[in-house]
């Protein structure tokens, strides 16, 4: 994480366990990743792969590394659809995605937080308290899961 001088931006730069796949991605308008909102969501997949998420405008997104011809980013998509989740086919990874729900009206980018360059134990646990919970499983973005501590 790093902040762009004389800027209100903060630029997340991360990648996979292997680092075959890199991004950075910049969040205008803010200063520390601790007030950024972040989300948690009980979906299939974001069960399964614990996905914890920043988002990021795709305009200010870029995949640095993995991308180019025979790289190691790799890309998996399921009913309906609407997102995109890209991971690593050498360590397995998955530090980021592309959705294009159309509750929220807009295409994002979802950073995988533990995946952020930088980010420390103490940093998630500050993350954790500001947490938003996301009813993906009922298909209801609007609303918090019934259950979520598992999450």
């Amino acid at each position: 994480m790093e902040l762009k001088k004389d800027t209100k931006q903060l630029v997340l730069n991360g990648g996979c366990h292997c680092g075959k796949v890199r991004y950075s991605g910049v969040v205008k308008d803010e200063t520390n990743i601790l007030d950024i909102p972040n989300y948690k969501c009980n979906c299939t997949i974001c069960v399964k792969y614990r996905f914890w998420e920043i988002r990021v405008d795709p305009e200010f997104m870029k995949i640095t590394k993995g991308k180019e011809d025979g790289g190691a980013l790799k890309e998996y998509k399921f009913q309906p659809f609407h997102t995109i989740h890209y991971f690593c086919n050498e360590c397995g990874a998955h530090p980021f995605g592309l959705s294009h729900i159309n509750q929220l009206n807009k295409p994002f980018y979802f950073v995988n937080v533990p995946t952020i360059d930088g980010i420390t134990p103490e940093i998630m646990d500050q993350l954790c308290l500001k947490t938003i919970y996301l009813d993906g499983l009922g298909d209801d973005f609007a609303h918090e899961p019934k259950h979520k501590k598992y999450l």
